[in-house]
């Protein structure tokens, strides 16, 4: 008669797998999948279900339950892996999602504001990239949509004391995505020069322009102004997004040797942030923006 499966055996296999996993928290469809395809590395007969393996885990305290809840107020368990931090729990909620907008720029000290917004986005597919064509622009139809509001994402959490916005952001092949040094606990965020050109595109994730500004000021001497660039270039938004970081370098007292890399293709007029109600005009980038700033 064959020996009956003991857990207590399978976990070396288990904590290896774990402790060595890029990331840390998992909700309990991702656990029950990283179950049934590691099942004979770990030494888990079939007979083992993965709600038993799963409390087996909790009650060594390996595995912690973290309590999500959805705008309606429905709970999700997030199950992280010796961490308590809110950032991998965040994490948790979508598969290969990363730290993003003003929540990396906080990481990068960026801000001295202590946001409790935590903003984590998960990119579209490759084939949705592929298939969306670019078009032209039409000096009415960016006029058109800037006159409104910044559309937002609707998925939102609450995670403790803390406000979770997941984003739907454009495939990137995970461009300027870095695993914290700083943080362990499986945390993966943009870098520096990603991060402030994600808070340039979307600046209501971010605390508005003037926090915006305020980051390019505090990035100074850390910033690698042409990475910047080739990231601009590599994601070849349709928008001319270089008029808003020349205007930002501008205005943050960064030499002209550095804002130059920013300064061509002026033919339509931009504008900083969506939705401005009293606005000021730079001739110098062609560009709108909030006035007093």
């Amino acid at each position: 008669m064959a020996r009956k499966n003991n857990l207590d055996e399978s976990l070396p296999f288990i904590e290896e797998f774990f402790d060595n996993s890029l990331y840390k928290s998992f909700t309990d469809r991702k656990f029950s999948l990283l179950l049934d395809q590691n099942r004979p590395e770990w030494r888990i007969v079939p007979s083992k279900s993965f709600k038993q393996v799963l409390k087996y885990l909790l009650a060594k305290n390996l595995f912690l339950e973290n309590i999500v809840h959805d705008n309606d107020g429905r709970p999700k368990s997030i199950y992280s892996w010796k961490t308590e931090n809110e950032y991998s729990i965040a994490m948790g909620l979508k598969s290969n999602s990363y730290v993003a907008y003003y929540s990396a720029a906080f990481i990068h000290g960026l801000t001295l504001q202590i946001p409790k917004t935590l903003y984590i986005n998960h990119e579209h597919t490759a084939s949705s990239a592929s298939s969306n064509s670019r078009g032209s622009l039409i000096q009415s139809a960016i006029d058109g949509a800037f006159a409104k509001p910044q559309r937002k994402s609707a998925e939102e959490y609450t995670f403790q004391d803390w406000r979770i916005i997941l984003t739907n952001g454009m495939f990137t092949n995970r461009l300027g995505v870095i695993q914290s040094p700083e943080h362990g606990d499986g945390i993966h965020l943009t870098d520096l020069e990603r991060t402030l050109l994600d808070i340039s595109v979307r600046p209501a994730y971010s605390g508005g322009v003037f926090e915006v500004l305020e980051a390019y000021k505090r990035a100074d001497d850390k910033l690698d102004v042409e990475k910047l660039k080739r990231y601009l270039t590599t994601l070849n938004y349709l928008y001319p997004y270089h008029q808003v970081i020349g205007f930002y370098l501008d205005r943050a007292g960064y030499s002209d040797h550095y804002t130059n890399l920013f300064h061509y293709d002026l033919e339509h007029d931009f504008y900083l942030t969506y939705n401005m109600k009293l606005k000021e005009y730079s001739e110098k980038w062609k560009l709108f923006y909030p006035k007093g700033m």
